[in-house]
This record gives C-alpha cells, sequence and structure tokens, in this order.
C-alpha cells in the first residue's frame, strides 16, 4: 500500500504517464527508489524520494525513458509543501534537444487561496496563468488570467451567493488574441466587470475601459449589467488596444483597431490617444 501512495505522489507531480509493456516499479520511503524494465518498446529507468514532517513535505522524482528507435525521454521534478504554501518544479528534455519547463506556486488559507503557473519550452515560447479566490459568509468569489505564448490573453472572474437553499452566480470571460481578437464584442453583455480597468468620461458620461472593450452600466431587473459599446467619439486613453494598426489618412497617422480611429494626443500631461471619426 505504501508502494501505491508513493506513486500517487509522483503522478501528482509529474501529471504525465507513460506505459511501457512488462514494466516494474518500485517506491521506498525516506530513501531511493529505482527501476529497470525491459519490453519491446523500450526501457523505463526511474528513481524517486519522498520525505515528510508534521509541519509539510517534500517530494521528488527523477524518470528516464527509452524508446526501441533510440529516443530518449528524462523527466525531473520536486515539490515542497506546508504552513498554507505549495509550489513545483518539472522539467522534461526529449532526444530532439526539445525541453519543457514548468513551475508554478499556491498560497491557502483564511478564506483566501491564490496560485500562479508558468511553462517555457526551449522554442522561448512561454504560458502563464494566475489566480485568486475568496469564499466564506455565505460569497465567493474568483479572478483567473491566462497568457499564451503569441501574446492572447484570457480573462474570467465570477462571484456567487448563497443562502437559505439558493444560489445567485454571475460570471464574466474575455478573451483576446494577438491579432486583436476579442470574445467581448459590440452588443454583448456582462454581469460583472473585468478587473485592472479605468473609468472613461466622454461629454458626461462615465465608461468603463479594458482592453480595448467599453462599458456602459445599465439596470436590469434590479441588478446592475455592462454593455459593451462601440468606442465612443472623444474618449481618450493612455495605452493603445492589443493589436492596432497604423494608418496614415491625409498625411496624419491615425491607429486602427476593430474598427475604431484613435489620433494621438495628450492625456493628463503624457502622450495618449482619443478615438475620432472615421477619417476622409
Amino acid at each position: 500500500m505504501k508502494y501505491a501512495n508513493h506513486l500517487k505522489t509522483l503522478s501528482a507531480i509529474t501529471g504525465v504517464l507513460i506505459f511501457f509493456p512488462g514494466a516494474e516499479v518500485f517506491a521506498f520511503r525516506g530513501g531511493g527508489a529505482s527501476r529497470c524494465s525491459a519490453g519491446a518498446y523500450g526501457s523505463v529507468h526511474q528513481s524517486a524520494y519522498h520525505s515528510a514532517s508534521a509541519s509539510g513535505g517534500e517530494a521528488g522524482y527523477s524518470r528516464e525513458a527509452t524508446g526501441s528507435g533510440g529516443r530518449t525521454l528524462s523527466s525531473t521534478g520536486s515539490e515542497t509543501h506546508g504552513g498554507g504554501e505549495a509550489s513545483y518544479n518539472r522539467e522534461v528534455s526529449g532526444s530532439g534537444g526539445r525541453s519543457a519547463d514548468v513551475s508554478g506556486t499556491a498560497t491557502y488559507g483564511g478564506g483566501q487561496a491564490s496560485a500562479s503557473r508558468e511553462v517555457t519550452t526551449s522554442g522561448g515560447k512561454s504560458a502563464s496563468s494566475s489566480g485568486s479566490a475568496t469564499y466564506g459568509g455565505g460569497q465567493a468569489s474568483y479572478n483567473r488570467e491566462a497568457t499564451g505564448p503569441n501574446g492572447g490573453t484570457a480573462y474570467s472572474q465570477g462571484s456567487a451567493h448563497y443562502a437559505g437553499g439558493q444560489v445567485n452566480a454571475s460570471r464574466a470571460t474575455e478573451v483576446t488574441g494577438s491579432q486583436g481578437y476579442s470574445a467581448v464584442h459590440v452588443g454583448s453583455t456582462v454581469n460583472t466587470l473585468p478587473a485592472g480597468g479605468s473609468t472613461v468620461a466622454v461629454h458626461g458620461t462615465s465608461y468603463y475601459y479594458h482592453g480595448g472593450n467599453y462599458y456602459q452600466p445599465a439596470m436590469v431587473g434590479g441588478a446592475w449589467q455592462y454593455n459593451v459599446v462601440a468606442p465612443p467619439i472623444g474618449a481618450a486613453i493612455v495605452d493603445l488596444p492589443s493589436g492596432a494598426t497604423v494608418s496614415v489618412v491625409g498625411g496624419v497617422n491615425y491607429y486602427t483597431v476593430g474598427g475604431a480611429y484613435y489620433r494621438p494626443t495628450y492625456v493628463n500631461g503624457q502622450v495618449g490617444y482619443v478615438v475620432v471619426t472615421t477619417p476622409t
């Protein structure tokens, strides 16, 4: 039984299972473990260790596999946990010189939790994700954001209220690609605004700006909703939306994205961009 428990620990760290015909596995508590098995398709050599204490624990492993075509794969990893914190590192290398590194951390306790993760490949590509959650007192909420290797991002946010056998939940999701594509489009409605935006006032009307989208509040059925509207003429922002390209009209430089035209200007004493009518 203790051997099976160690294998479960290793599987939780790697997240990858490799099966080979005729393979045998051995694991020993507090020391080293090794295995060597041969079959028609190759061999696997694996060593592992595991230690634990009352306040926390550590786990680690190393594994190497050789296929019949001479291809090899090696993987090493470690994990630490305790005191409401956890972290892990993992590295995988293939015979073709390709490799991937994965690392992550998490904190939890007191009705709050947060986590982050990053993946980097030998080709220079990377992806990262982070999230947080709070819960307790009949309420729960979360925020999550992920960034892909080509600049695309995904963001989601939600909240829930539960009491008396009923649950009311809301959720907002936004996906923006490296070329400015967004799943949130003009005419759509969300119940929760994405975090990290700013308020933009245009002719006495306030909008919430985030990721190239403009949200206008509206009370519907006693609850606030937020309608995604076309960029209002005169809206001034500091940073251009992702995917903006330069267009020259009449010798003047404009930045276009999603059908909107931005012209460089000064916003609160610094260079910014203002939404203008389509130049002719």
